[in-house]
């Protein structure tokens, strides 16, 4: 068989390797398609790791905020004199209790974080939750705080936590005695 000739075989399959190439298409004609379809495909891929970085650097936010949140945290229930100056004169609480209700604030942040990030799954959180609700603390913070966290949500991950945890909260209606507390 002479060099670009095809097989009849293959030319009454429609193989398209063996198709004759009319000598008026010309080579973009053939390939164009071929390259546009790359170029989607590059557009598609960039895209995706545009969305991808723009992810990760939320993340990497969301991780710093909590950091910088954390450790001011740490550094309060440390200093007694910025303890004293961070309790708002409304609220009638001991430096003690004070501090004891910025360590719920710690814990339910962390939480938070990890709800945010994906590292909780809300069956997961809401485990958390439940168990947190058993001390006194967690639900005097919830019972005085909760409402604000509610207000402050930002988007439907933060609606959803603070859900999950004013459901847990309400399984204590017997602890009034906190309810009350956190009114006055």
């Amino acid at each position: 068989m002479p060099p670009g000739d095809t097989p009849r075989s293959l030319r009454r399959q429609g193989h398209p390797h063996h198709q004759p190439v009319s000598p008026s298409e010309s080579h973009t004609e053939r390939f164009g398609m071929k390259t546009a379809h790359a170029v989607l495909i590059l557009a598609g891929v960039g895209a995706a790791r545009l969305v991808q970085a723009g992810q990760h650097n939320r993340q990497r936010n969301v991780l710093r905020a909590v950091q910088v949140h954390q450790e001011y945290l740490e550094t309060l229930t440390s200093d007694s004199t910025l303890l004293e100056i961070s309790v708002s004169p409304e609220e009638d609480l001991t430096l003690e209790d004070h501090r004891a209700l910025v360590h719920a604030n710690r814990l339910i942040c962390i939480l938070a974080m990890k709800f945010r990030l994906g590292l909780l799954s809300e069956e997961t959180l809401r485990i958390q939750a439940r168990k947190i609700m058993e001390r006194k603390w967690f639900r005097t913070y919830w019972a005085r705080y909760g409402g604000f966290r509610e207000f402050e949500a930002q988007d439907r991950i933060d609606r959803r936590f603070t859900a999950v945890f004013s459901d847990e909260f309400s399984v204590y209606p017997e602890d009034e005695a906190v309810r009350e507390e956190s009114a006055a």
